[in-house]
């Protein structure tokens, strides 16, 4: 909304004219002060949202880097990001834990711990008898 003729703009945190610098205060502060801590906030809320956007564009890749499936110029986008970014670094490095986790699913049980377990079952039903161990009891 344009002022009327002959009148300055009036800003509420300004005051008369609009004109940071003037000497009028906002709350004890020099509109000058005002608006460099307006601008620096501003500033960091822009970053924040390009960390966002470059978080949104790196997780996608996350999985992919794990298995070793990106090629150079992608796996180096997705290393710079992690070295800066603390959330995403925490994302790849639960990936990688829980592919090492599921690795070990996926592997045929050792021959030599079933030959042991098996000769323990045998032990246990010679001790026993057939019908294996005694019924556990209740202490008092």
């Amino acid at each position: 909304m344009k002022p009327a003729p002959g009148r300055q703009a009036f800003h509420p945190l300004h005051g008369e004219g609009n004109a940071p610098g003037r000497g009028t205060s906002f709350r004890g502060w020099q509109a000058t002060e005002y608006d460099k801590a307006e601008r620096l906030m501003t500033v960091r809320i822009v970053q924040r949202v390009r960390d966002r956007m470059e978080c949104m564009r790196v997780r996608p890749l996350l999985q992919s880097l794990v298995d070793g499936q990106l090629d150079d110029a992608r796996r180096e986008l997705v290393a710079t990001h992690l070295e800066a970014c603390r959330r995403c670094g925490l994302a790849a490095s639960t990936y990688r834990a829980l592919k090492e986790r599921l690795r070990g699913f996926g592997q045929p049980p050792d021959p030599d711990a079933i030959a042991r377990l098996e000769e323990f079952i045998d032990q246990l039903a010679d001790e026993h008898g057939e019908g294996g161990p005694p019924p556990v009891t209740e202490r008092p």
